[in-house]
């Protein structure tokens, strides 16, 4: 049994002419409350080398943890860079594209013009030759 006030207040002691204690008893007594005492220090040491082991563990993990967040914070802005830059090369090829539509937009309506004119030609010019050539 681990040393307690309970265990102290039960121990009975002989005397010894009324006024010592025998020296048996009062020493198997201390032998056994020193024995008490050292275990419980042996047992306080072992809690303190964990706790100061679990400490050390929590110091790890809690920087580990700053770590990823620092690194996810990194990935993160980093992607939206790329997002970002992504979308502008985007915008930029439709820009292109638009250009280049409106562009061939414009070379379809010149070419519809300039056949419209040239088939108006070739029909002042047939209704020229067969007048001129019913008289």
């Amino acid at each position: 049994m681990k040393i307690s006030r309970a265990k102290i207040e039960s121990y009975e002691f002989i005397t010894k002419k009324g006024k010592y204690y025998e020296a048996q008893g009062v020493n198997s007594a201390m032998e056994e409350i020193a024995d008490d005492v050292e275990d419980l220090l042996d047992e306080l040491s072992e809690k303190n080398r964990r706790i100061r082991e679990l400490e050390s563990r929590e110091k790890d993990v809690t920087e580990a943890l700053l770590m990823v967040k620092k690194l996810s914070e990194e990935i993160i802005e980093r992607s939206k860079n790329e997002a970002e830059k992504a979308v502008m090369e985007k915008a930029a090829e439709v820009l292109t594209l638009k250009e280049e539509i409106a562009e061939l937009k414009s070379l379809r309506d010149k070419y519809k013009q300039e056949l419209l004119n040239e088939v108006n030609t070739i029909c002042t010019k047939t209704a020229e030759i067969i007048m001129s050539s019913g008289n």
